[in-house]
C-alpha cells in the first residue's frame, strides 16, 4: 500500500519550514484554530492532484509565505 511518508513545507502559506512524518495507515492532524491543518491538507491536495492550473487558479501570491517574500524583497535577492 503506497502511502505519504514525510511532507516538506518551504515558504508556503504559514509555514516558513514545516516538515512532518507520516505513519502507514491513518495519520491525525490535531491543532488549534489557525494552525495550519488545513494548510498541510491543501499541501498534500496540490502536490498529489499534480495540476498547474489549481495552482495557478489559488493565486501563487496567496500560497507563498508573506514573510519569506517581504526577507526577499528587502535582502539581496538571494
Amino acid at each position: 500500500m503506497q502511502y505519504i511518508k514525510k511532507l516538506k513545507l518551504s515558504n508556503f502559506k504559514r509555514f516558513e519550514k514545516l516538515e512532518l512524518e507520516f505513519e502507514q495507515g491513518i495519520n491525525t492532524i490535531i491543532g488549534d484554530n489557525e494552525s495550519g491543518k488545513s494548510t498541510i491538507l491543501q499541501a498534500i491536495d496540490l502536490v498529489s492532484s499534480g495540476n498547474r492550473n489549481r495552482i495557478e487558479s489559488s493565486g501563487i501570491e496567496s500560497l507563498l509565505n508573506k514573510a519569506s517574500v517581504k526577507s526577499y524583497f528587502i535582502g539581496d535577492k538571494k
